[in-house]
């Protein structure tokens, strides 16, 4: 009976422990409510001159764009697996959209772009049946030496490109989803901004 006494409170102290650990697991690397992080984006070019804003629609459904004088240039539509970019005349430009192995991006007439396939810890980047180059979330290696990483400056989150600035972003975008607005040479800016939002809206990877 003493025995059986003794496991009892030492068995509901290690069940407590591993239910709280079990929560703090759940909450994972991606913990903080995304609510937070919605916020005006101001994309500008190397120099620092304005190029786009990313404003959040009141009803959390995307995001409009809008030029430095506040008109609409565009919106970016966020749906359960894929993110469309369109113009100001609401015509598709863009689409980022989740496969089994990582996503896709589109051009406005539903062509394939880019492919980003999990290969191990990384992802593979292809064009066609072509592999370009790997993501390993907070840069782009691409094939020829080419880095695409982040760096911060003034609060400012600067992408660069084989070590030049190439985009600037100011606002509450994670550095794994801007690097990839360093595929300058590969996509269209519509392009760019779909992958770019789908990274951080859909919590990817």
């Amino acid at each position: 009976m003493g025995v059986r006494s003794g496991r009892g409170p030492r068995l509901g102290v290690l069940l407590l422990a591993i239910a709280w650990l079990g929560c703090g697991d759940a909450a994972g690397p991606s913990s903080e409510p995304l609510a937070s992080l919605r916020a005006r984006v101001v994309l500008e070019d190397a120099s620092g001159a304005f190029v786009a804003a990313i404003v959040p629609r009141d009803d959390d459904s995307g995001w409009r764009l809008e030029d430095a004088g506040g008109a609409k240039t565009g919106s970016v539509r966020v749906g359960d697996d894929r993110v469309s970019v369109k113009d100001a005349n609401d015509a598709t430009r863009a689409k980022a959209k989740r496969r089994d192995d990582g996503f896709k991006v589109e051009d406005g007439s539903d062509q394939t772009v880019l492919k980003v396939q999990r290969r191990g810890e990384r992802y593979r980047l292809k064009r066609g049946d072509d592999v370009i180059g790997a993501w390993h979330t907070e840069r782009i290696e691409l094939d020829g030496g080419i880095v695409i990483d982040t760096a911060h400056a003034g609060g400012v989150t600067e992408v660069r490109r084989g070590g030049v600035v190439v985009q600037r972003v100011n606002g509450p975008i994670p550095t794994h989803a801007a690097v990839f607005l360093g595929l300058t040479e590969e996509l269209t800016f519509e392009q760019r901004v779909a992958a770019m939002v789908f990274v951080r809206e859909l919590r990817f990877p």
